[in-house]
Formats: C-alpha cells, sequence, structure tokens
C-alpha cells in the first residue's frame, strides 16, 4: 500500500493532519544550547562598530558631534556657512594699511598696484582679512630687508634743508622756501625747450628729499653759470646792433627746424633783441 510505506508521501510530510509526531530523530546540535554572539550577550561590537555607533572624525571639537552621524553633518555645515568668505568683487575688499605700510603709499583710492593685487586676491577667493595682512606683511618686511626704500620722513627731510643760524619758525619756512623754487624751477624746463615734460616729472621726483633738492640747485646754478658765460661771450663781441641779431636769426643755431638748432642760443637771440629794442 502507497499511503502506509515508510518511504511514501506520508513519511515525506511527517504524518501531517494524524496527530502523530515524526519519528525522525534530531540533530545533536539541535540540542545545544546557543552561543552568545560578539554583539548580544557579551555586549562587544565587531571591529569598525555598527550601524548605530556615531562615527566621530580625528580633531573635530565636542560641540559639532551630533547623537548620530546626520546631525554631525548638518552641526558641520552650519559651521561652515559661518566661515567668512571672499567679497562679491574686488572693489569691495576693506583696505586696512597699517600705520608704517600706509606711508608707502599714501593715497591709496586709485592706486593701480593696490587694485591689481585685490583682482589677484579675488581671484584666489581670500578673504578681507587675508588680504590686509599679505599687503601688510609683505611691505613690512620688503622695506625691513631693504628690498624697497621706506616711507620718507618728510619733518627730517625738511630740517636737513634749514639754515644753520636764526628763529626755528623762519630756519623751517627756508627750507620749504627752497623745496618750492627747485620744484617751479624744473617745472619751466619744458616750457624753455631745455627738457621734455616726461623728463621734468622725473626731475621734479627728486624735490622729495633734501638731496635730491641740492641737485636741482646744483642743476640750475650750472645752467645759469653757462648762460651767463654765453651772455658774457655776446658782449664781449661788441655793441648789440640790428646786423648782429638778423645773423644770428639766420644762424642754424636759431632755427628751430633744423638739426643744429639750439635753445640756448635761440634765447640768447631773444635776449639781445629785447635789449637792442
Amino acid at each position: 500500500d502507497a499511503g502506509s510505506a515508510p518511504g511514501g508521501a506520508a513519511g515525506l510530510l511527517g504524518l501531517r493532519g494524524t496527530g502523530q509526531q515524526s519519528t525522525t530523530e534530531q540533530s545533536p546540535a539541535a540540542d545545544k544550547p546557543s552561543e552568545p554572539g560578539p554583539d548580544t550577550a557579551s555586549g562587544e561590537k565587531p571591529e569598525g562598530g555598527t550601524d548605530d555607533e556615531v562615527y566621530r572624525p580625528e580633531g573635530i571639537a565636542d560641540d559639532l558631534v551630533g547623537e548620530n552621524d546626520r546631525e554631525t553633518i548638518d552641526r558641520l555645515m552650519a559651521k561652515l556657512g559661518e566661515q567668512p568668505s571672499a567679497p562679491e568683487t574686488p572693489a569691495d575688499y576693506k583696505l586696512e594699511l597699517e600705520e608704517g605700510v600706509s606711508k608707502l603709499f599714501g593715497d591709496t583710492s586709485d592706486d593701480p598696484a593696490l587694485k591689481i593685487f585685490a583682482e589677484v586676491a579675488h581671484e584666489n577667493q581670500l578673504t578681507d582679512a587675508q588680504h590686509n595682512a599679505i599687503i601688510n606683511q609683505f611691505w613690512s618686511k620688503a622695506v625691513e630687508a631693504g628690498v624697497v626704500d621706506g616711507p620718507i620722513d618728510v619733518d627730517r627731510e625738511l630740517a636737513a634743508l634749514e639754515p644753520e643760524t636764526g628763529p626755528a619758525e623762519e630756519r623751517k619756512s627756508a627750507s620749504t622756501q627752497r623745496v618750492v623754487e627747485a620744484q617751479n624751477w624744473v617745472d619751466s624746463l619744458p616750457k624753455r625747450g631745455i627738457l621734455s615734460k616726461e623728463q621734468a616729472d622725473v626731475v621734479v621726483g627728486l624735490s622729495a628729499t633734501a638731496a635730491g633738492v641740492k641737485i636741482i640747485e646744483a642743476l640750475r646754478t650750472g645752467l645759469d653759470r653757462e648762460k651767463g658765460t654765453q651772455a658774457a661771450k655776446g658782449a664781449a663781441e661788441g655793441r648789440v646792433t640790428a646786423e648782429k641779431i638778423e645773423q644770428r636769426r639766420r644762424d642754424p643755431r636759431n632755427d628751430t627746424r633744423s638739426h643744429k638748432f639750439e635753445q640756448a642760443f635761440r634765447d640768447e637771440t631773444d635776449r639781445l633783441a629785447r635789449e637792442l629794442a
């Protein structure tokens, strides 16, 4: 009978529905009590932690560690949002120069070098504090190392031009007058054809120091001496006449179109003409 055969369907189903139990023996392992796993009774966690463990990056501040990873990330992002950033445009940098450095630049409102630095700083996303720190530290160290000249001490330079005697106010006024006269004389040179405007601008820059003012005064003395020598030579040649003036005017040295033109000769011709008149 197939229904009662030991290897039949009833045996495979464990006599389900008959109220009888299977006579199949259990494995010895089934009677063995389970041992606690590494994450159960012993309370120990496997290496690397579990999903419930909060990750704490090395060096992170205590106030940035949350109850879980998500809260820690939120706190970190909020902290990053509080950090200073570069201004919107290079023109938005708020320049703050230290006293010693500010004397190097003077009026910074239209300084081309500082504008270029602001553009470079913005390209590299420097903050206001970083922008100012680099400028102040670089120029301070450059002056200290002698790479660039330090700020000019105007009072000291003026004092070096003062007469040795006289009341203090008069000595100070005299030194200031020397500077003004030196600058005015240089400014007159382009009008007299002695220097170009560009050359005069370079020379007038010498008046920023006492030594420079003295150089300008020496140049003025030399040119005046040369002019006096030419005047004396003309006087030695005899009385000024209309014929002599005309001869000078026909001279190539008097003609601005000639390659032999000499401004000093032309000035002397004009002077003699005025004298004759």
